[in-house]
């Protein structure tokens, strides 16, 4: 359930979010990383990278990368 509410606030508006400095992008990595530690029902203590791995989720500025680049690519002509 947790993961439905937030994994899509998190990709919404990527090209805004795009250029942020890191201590504005660090509180939506706050948040992606608790809601990967309540999936697994794991410490706070506990490395995230791997849970991050497992659900196939990127770090948050990786994925605004992602997410602005697949906006590019569907936006050249055929």
């Amino acid at each position: 359930m947790s993961l439905a509410l937030v994994v899509p606030k998190l990709d919404y508006c990527n090209a805004i979010f795009m250029g942020l400095p890191a201590c504005e992008v660090r509180p939506l990595q706050i948040i992606e990383n608790a809601a990967a530690y309540l999936f697994f029902d794991q410490p706070k203590r506990t490395h995230v990278t791997p849970l991050l791995v497992t659900l196939l989720w990127l770090l948050v500025a990786a994925r605004m990368r992602f997410k602005s680049a697949i906006c590019c690519i569907c936006l050249l002509p055929a």
